[in-house]
């Protein structure tokens, strides 16, 4: 039985629900790492007790940061070698591009090898990704010491799911 034909309603309730994640997403950048540091300001512990100390939120910043990293440049091979993808998966370039902002990173992406033979293998591709992206931050978001990076990071997840349900 074939699914019922969309509405403008539910189309619009779609659109709602992304701008909402998207305005939410924005308020949560006007933090920066400090305000994320739950030890605060006042930390007790000498930072050269054991060497450098390792903050569990910074580490996990860098490894978010090098995933969106990654998989923008992975976006961008595909955009280059497929210019009629630019239209559909530009949306997560730029969502990616807000959430490196919001954790305060921006790197040079690296070169990315192996992009697929059609434009169909490229999207199928991305989409895998971008799920397995969203998982993750999902993750992430449960394994982060600060509060404010929690939400940040499922807000981030929340937004890959918004934007993979509309694709």
């Amino acid at each position: 039985m074939p699914a019922p034909p969309r509405t403008a309603l539910s189309t619009t309730s779609r659109r709602a629900a992304l701008g909402g994640t998207l305005a939410g997403l924005a308020a949560l950048t006007g933090c920066d790492l400090d305000d994320l540091d739950p030890r605060g300001s006042d930390d007790p512990t000498p930072a050269g007790a054991s060497g450098a100390p390792v903050d569990a939120d910074q580490q996990l910043v860098d490894e978010v940061s090098a995933e969106l990293i990654r998989l923008g440049a992975v976006i961008g091979a595909a955009q280059r070698r497929f210019p009629k993808l630019r239209t559909r998966t530009a949306p997560f370039r730029t969502l990616h591009a807000a959430h490196l902002d919001a954790l305060g990173s921006g790197a040079a992406p690296p070169p990315v090898t192996g992009v697929l033979t059609t434009a169909g293998a490229a999207l199928q591709d991305i989409r895998t990704q971008e799920s397995r992206l969203q998982r993750r931050l999902a993750d992430w978001s449960v394994a982060a010491e600060s509060g404010a990076l929690a939400r940040l990071l499922a807000s981030m997840s929340a937004a890959v799911a918004q934007q993979l349900a509309v694709a």
